[in-house]
């Protein structure tokens, strides 16, 4: 008869391929995963990924489905948010023009919004208009707004205006027909984006993203603004070098170091001793996967070797803190073969960034292992014969919720975190999956070690905890899948079978798969 979804609440553009993929399920009797689109009760539509498994009936006469279903909204909405976001702090650390930056940034919050037209404005004083930093279509609307809207930033006399604040700090305030979205740097407000909304306020999912995006796009802003004053006043450009922590360092074509500025002493720790000279091993710069870079490779050296410039290149110093110090570095050959002059700036701040918004896509938020998207890297990574995973499910966690709130459940699920570190090998990568649903994977990791650490990890989560005044007892359900029995493309699919067969057998124990369960 075909499987009815009329009645679910799935996503108009999603149904077609939901449904097709819950026959193909169900006329192959195997367990299967669904990814879409579901209306909550507020109306509001999240992405969900469900698990369907085959179950016998009680009386064996036919068979039944079980399934589990998880939001993974915020997760999807990472993914997809993302490469954008990238793409705009790239124009900060590559030194883009600060026009162009601008401009992007007002263009993407336009997109989000969607709004047909949009401006980027900066307080020229507290006594002066409005400065247009960038424009997004007919804006003719908006100008007029400005007019009525004092310019004034929060000052030591007086606080902010309602619009710096919205309804709460740094977030954007909506209005019938307008949407004011501050940028704010450093506990200051440096740039105000007016959105025109004729279609009315934004929707919630577009709402979350602005949020989202407006923390990232303020260092953005606030490093055009830099780049903006040096390109409007030549005066005012040595104050804002010095204020960027800038260096210029001019090079003879032996490779010593004729001028250094304040600023590259600083940088450079040069303070109060002889500049060093480019063949000098002690700048051990680094390239972004931490490898030492051969002096022969300096963006000096190749400059002066080839003649040609070296634009951007980044590379990083340790400081005296034992820490990473990110430099964006030109080196251009002087006209009259002279030398080479390398300039270079402090990019610390925009690459940490980046690598946080990465780390905040693979991680979870709950436990600090990493989440369903750095476990589906790590096993993608595995290659060679010894390459391992394991899926972990704890069992009789719903009762836990159910008997002592949410909130133990929360505080057990971060003590078997702490467990799977402890009882891991060197070099496993561990996530949680979901739920209550664990995985682990090993580069090398031999059967016979595979089946031992299953059986560690059955022992040590059946072990008691203890919550407060809760004696809280589970057990786990594990799967245990090498590449000596399944090809490594597969070994999360085998370590899933694995996992379930514990289940149906009755829970609190491991297997390792093996052909009869294909």
């Amino acid at each position: 008869t075909g499987v009815q979804t009329c009645a679910l609440p799935i996503y108009p553009e999603d149904r077609q391929a939901l449904t097709a993929a819950i026959e193909r399920g169900v006329q192959t009797h195997a367990p299967f995963e669904l990814r879409g689109r579901l209306r909550r009760a507020d109306g509001l539509y999240r992405h969900v990924v469900a698990l369907a498994l085959p179950v016998p009936e009680a009386r064996g006469t036919g068979q039944g489905w079980a399934g589990s279903i998880q939001d993974v909204t915020e997760e999807v909405w990472a993914a997809e948010w993302e490469a954008r976001a990238q793409q705009l702090l790239s124009l900060s650390v590559q030194g883009s023009s600060a026009r162009l930056t601008f401009r992007a940034a007002l263009d993407e919050l336009a997109r989000l919004a969607p709004a047909p037209a949009a401006l980027l404005v900066q307080p020229a004083g507290p006594r002066e208009a409005w400065r247009t930093l960038a424009a997004h279509g007919p804006a003719a609307r908006l100008q007029a707004y400005l007019t009525r809207l004092p310019a004034a930033a929060p000052t030591a006399e007086g606080a902010a205006p309602p619009w710096w604040q919205g309804p709460t700090p740094e977030a954007p305030l909506q209005a019938d027909d307008l949407l004011l979205v501050p940028l704010w740097h450093e506990e200051q407000p440096i740039a105000l984006a007016l959105l025109d909304l004729p279609g009315g306020p934004v929707d919630p999912t577009s709402l979350a993203h602005l949020r989202w995006l407006q923390g990232h796009l303020a260092p953005v802003v606030h490093s055009a603004l830099l780049r903006d004053a040096l390109e409007r006043s030549e005066a005012h450009a040595r104050s804002i070098v010095s204020a960027l922590d800038e260096g210029v360092v001019m090079i003879d074509t032996r490779g010593q170091i004729v001028t250094v500025n304040r600023a590259a002493r600083e940088l450079l720790n040069l303070r109060g001793q002889p500049s060093p000279g480019l063949h000098d091993a002690g700048w051990a710069l680094e390239d972004e996967h931490g490898r030492p870079v051969p002096l022969d490779q300096y963006p000096a050296a190749v400059a002066l070797r080839t003649g040609q410039p070296v634009r951007q290149q980044l590379l990083a110093r340790r400081n005296a803190r034992g820490g990473r110090a990110w430099f964006s570095i030109n080196a251009m050959p002087l006209d009259d073969h002279s030398g080479v002059v390398v300039s270079f700036s402090d990019v610390t701040e925009a690459v940490t960034l980046r690598q946080q918004l990465t780390a905040q896509t693979l991680q979870d938020d709950l436990t600090g292992l990493g989440n369903r998207r750095s476990f589906r890297q790590a096993t993608q990574a595995l290659h060679g014969p010894h390459a391992a995973a394991l899926l972990i499910d704890v069992d009789h966690f719903k009762s836990v919720n159910d008997t002592y709130g949410h909130h133990v459940g929360d505080d057990l699920l971060r003590c078997i975190a702490a467990r799977l570190r402890d009882v891991s090998p060197a070099g496993a990568h561990q996530a949680r999956l979901g739920g209550d649903e664990f995985g682990l994977t090993h580069p090398a990791l031999p059967v016979g070690a595979a089946a031992a650490l299953a059986r560690r990890i059955v022992n040590t989560l059946g072990q008691p905890f203890t919550l407060g005044d809760a004696r809280i007892v589970v057990s786990a359900s594990v799967g245990v899948a090498t590449a000596t029995c399944v090809v490594v493309a597969e070994l999360h699919r085998a370590a899933d079978l694995a996992m379930y067969t514990v289940k149906r057998a009755g829970r609190s124990g491991w297997h390792l798969f093996d052909d009869t369960l294909t």
